[in-house]
């Protein structure tokens, strides 16, 4: 969709084979948008349509929280900030970042290391919830911890 609607795409980027960068326009402003998507999240198997726990597959992956929507919303905002740039004859870029990862963190660390987000003027970023706002916040806190104890249970 992206390339029929004019973006150049660039694949495989920061090492990670679902990451990429989609780019519409030239000049600045340089438009950053986040599309987040993981390729499923473990233990969350679920029967479509179905309001109690009824895994398609036990143990096996789905998608929480509006994973499912956060690729796509992004996507759209992108064509819809190109088609009002086309429309208003506005100079600028628009990129839209296709991250994977986005539950474990990794993904965007991985491309802020490689340097894909160091032209971006204004970044824009959204996830699904169960209210209609905005956050005026700022967080980096991502850790994926693993401990493993040794020894005699408290409880013995």
């Amino acid at each position: 969709m992206l390339a029929e609607e004019g973006f150049s795409i660039e694949k495989e980027l920061a090492n990670m084979e679902h990451c990429f960068v989609a780019t519409y326009g030239s000049g600045k402003p340089v438009i950053f948008i986040l599309a987040e998507y993981d390729d499923a999240l473990g233990d969350l198997s679920q029967v479509a349509d179905l309001a109690e726990l009824k895994p398609e597959v036990q143990g096996g992956n789905g998608h929480g929280c509006g994973h499912n929507l956060l690729g796509t919303g992004a996507l759209a905002g992108a064509v819809g900030i190109k088609d009002y740039m086309e429309e208003n004859k506005l100079a600028g870029t628009i990129k839209l970042f296709g991250c994977p990862a986005e539950e474990s963190g990794y993904g965007k660390a991985f491309m802020a290391r490689d340097g894909l987000f160091d032209e971006v003027d204004v970044a824009l970023s959204w996830h699904p919830m169960d209210i209609s706002g905005t956050w005026a916040i700022s967080s980096l806190a991502v850790y994926q911890v693993y401990y493993n104890f040794k020894g005699i249970s408290a409880m013995s």
